[in-house]
């Protein structure tokens, strides 16, 4: 289980991923959190401990980025969400993204986040 933080503007949304999680299932609640587009493109990047920002486009670097951040308590991995059309986005802190969540399977609300922070729980391949 990790803490995930993704922000995007002046809007962080927190949510956390269970083992395994592929890139795909990583996106898909990210572009859910923040209302985007379907056919939107972007990236996720994050800070390694070298202080390098490094792009996420791949399972593999998914699992990478997660390994560097399981010697962490506790295991979180801050990322940063970067569109390549800033236009595709809806209003991050509109209050609408709530009714998009209540029908997906594989996210569970936690109601311990406040402020514009967001919690969920994000299964991966083979958790209920």
């Amino acid at each position: 289980m990790f803490i995930t933080k993704v922000t995007y503007q002046e809007t962080t949304r927190r949510f956390v991923v269970n083992e395994p999680c592929g890139f795909a299932d990583l996106w898909d609640i990210v572009s859910k959190r923040f209302e985007l587009a379907d056919n939107t493109a972007g990236s996720l990047k994050y800070t390694d401990p070298d202080g390098d920002l490094i792009s996420l486009s791949t399972d593999d670097e998914l699992r990478e980025a997660l390994q560097l951040v399981s010697m962490k308590d506790p295991p979180l991995l801050r990322m940063t969400l970067v569109l390549s059309d800033q236009k595709a986005a809806a209003s991050p802190a509109g209050p609408s993204w709530c009714g998009a969540l209540s029908d997906d399977k594989n996210v569970a609300d936690d109601k311990s986040g406040g402020g514009n922070t967001d919690t969920d729980s994000v299964g991966g391949v083979g958790d209920e």
